[in-house]
């Protein structure tokens, strides 16, 4: 009972790594030019954001 235990790990292994493979190859529809410049204007707002609100502070050696 235990080998088939041992022989069903590398089955279902090569059916998962099967499914990611189909999954990640999959044809995708083209992507809208308006769709993607609105989501690329987000990330840069969302950076500029973050980058403008924080401030890193490293204290050196003789610091207090």
């Amino acid at each position: 009972m235990t080998s088939l235990a041992w022989l069903a790990i590398p089955v279902v292994a090569v059916v998962l790594a099967i499914a990611c493979v189909s999954w990640l190859g999959r044809t995708r529809r083209p992507a809208d030019v308006a769709d993607t410049v609105e989501s690329y204007a987000r990330f840069q707002a969302a950076l500029s954001q973050a980058t403008s609100r924080s401030t890193v502070r490293v204290k050196g050696p003789d610091a207090s």
